[in-house]
């Protein structure tokens, strides 16, 4: 992710309250819940939605906290699932929302993993 943090408001919500979803925002979210935090919170959720971790090489990231809201439908087929979590689709609203920039990439990353002792 890179670029510099421009919010640009969904209708009904405040600034850095950022929807998340993919085909569609649902009404009420279709009770998939949300979050609140730092930025960094904020991406680590995101790779949560995406299933796919996000990196960000924002200069000037933003200090306030964000609030965010995932939208999902509810009863939902495989389909609708995929469909509520795509990536190129996620990417692209928060691209709008946010004005910063998601490129997929192959970069390292730190992994921390725990092993039971033996």
């Amino acid at each position: 992710m890179r670029g510099q943090y421009r919010p640009s408001l969904v209708t009904g919500r405040a600034k850095d309250e950022i929807e998340i979803y993919g085909k569609q925002i649902v009404p009420g979210g279709g009770g998939a819940g949300g979050g609140s935090g730092t930025y960094s919170d904020f991406l680590k959720w995101v790779g949560e939605w995406i299933e796919r971790p996000v990196v960000s090489e924002v200069q000037t990231p933003p200090k306030n906290e964000f609030s965010w809201f995932y939208n999902a439908r509810s009863p939902f087929t495989d389909q609708m699932r995929r469909e509520d979590h795509d990536e190129p689709l996620v990417l692209q609203h928060l691209h709008e929302q946010t004005g910063l920039t998601f490129t997929r990439e192959r970069k390292p990353i730190r992994i921390l993993f725990i092993e039971r002792a033996k």
